[in-house]
């Protein structure tokens, strides 16, 4: 099933306002509370970088991007699939999935 919902749910820092992808308590960077906060789930690519497979311990390369989100704020997090040769500054993104302490963006289709 697909899911059609222009919001997701996102835990943010009561202090220093970054987002996590899983819910602790605290937040990891200035130990203050999380908070559960619907954000728009689209935006635009703002950056991004490879890290090499030697850089890691999974056993492809991962594309580390940073997406301007429609509401103004920015997260990083990693793109889906991995098309280098694809991507391109200014694509628009959608957040498909957090889990693993990751937050996963694809490219949203062109159609």
């Amino acid at each position: 099933m697909i899911n059609t919902k222009k919001i997701i749910d996102i835990y943010v820092c009561s202090s220093c306002k970054r987002f996590h992808a899983e819910k602790k308590q605290n937040c990891y960077y200035c130990n203050s509370l999380l908070v559960l906060k619907e954000t728009a789930k689209f935006g635009t690519l703002y950056s991004f970088t490879m890290v090499p497979e030697k850089m890691d311990a999974i056993s492809e390369d991962k594309m580390l991007v940073l997406v301007d989100m429609d509401e103004g704020i920015k997260i990083l997090g990693e793109l889906e699939n991995n098309f280098s040769d694809q991507v391109l500054i200014g694509m628009k993104m959608e957040i498909v999935s957090i889990h693993e302490k990751k937050i996963i963006f694809a490219l949203v289709n062109r159609e």
